[in-house]
C-alpha cells in the first residue's frame, strides 16, 4: 500500500474515532441534563410542600388570633356594658381616688400628657382640694 492509502485509512479511523467518541460524550451530556431536571424537579416539590405547610400554619395561627379577638371584643362589651350600668354622678372627680389618680398624673412630669398645665398653678382651676 501507499503511503496515501494508509493515510486515507489513518483518516478514517480517527474520524470514527471522533465520532464514537462524540456520540459517547452526548450521551453523558444528555444524562446530565436528565439529572439536573430531576434535581429542578425535587427542589421544586421542596418548595410546593414547604408552601403548603406554611399555608396550614398560617391559617392555624390566624383562627387563633381570631378566637383572641372575639375574646377580647366580648369582655370589651362587658366593660362598656358595666359602665353603662352604673349612674352618672358628679361626685366622680371628687372622689379621694381620683384625686389620687390626678395627684399621681401631676407628679410624673416626665410622661406625655402629665404634670400641671401651663399657668394651672395659679388659677386652680382643674380640681380644688
Amino acid at each position: 500500500m501507499s503511503l496515501l492509502g494508509w493515510t486515507n485509512i489513518a483518516s478514517a479511523v480517527l474520524l470514527a474515532l471522533a465520532l464514537a467518541f462524540g456520540f459517547y460524550e452526548r450521551s453523558g451530556w444528555q444524562g446530565e441534563i436528565a439529572a439536573r431536571a430531576q434535581d429542578v424537579a425535587a427542589a421544586e416539590k421542596a418548595v410546593a410542600d414547604a408552601a403548603i405547610a406554611d399555608q396550614s400554619r398560617t391559617r392555624q395561627l390566624e383562627d387563633q388570633h381570631a378566637a383572641e379577638i372575639a375574646r377580647l371584643k366580648e369582655n370589651q362589651i362587658a366593660r362598656d356594658t358595666a359602665i353603662a350600668a352604673q349612674p352618672a354622678t358628679t361626685a366622680c372627680a371628687q372622689s379621694p381616688a381620683m384625686r389620687a389618680l390626678f395627684d399621681g398624673l401631676r407628679s410624673r412630669p416626665g410622661t406625655a400628657g402629665a404634670g400641671p398645665a401651663g399657668g394651672a398653678g395659679r388659677t386652680r382651676a382643674a380640681l380644688s382640694r
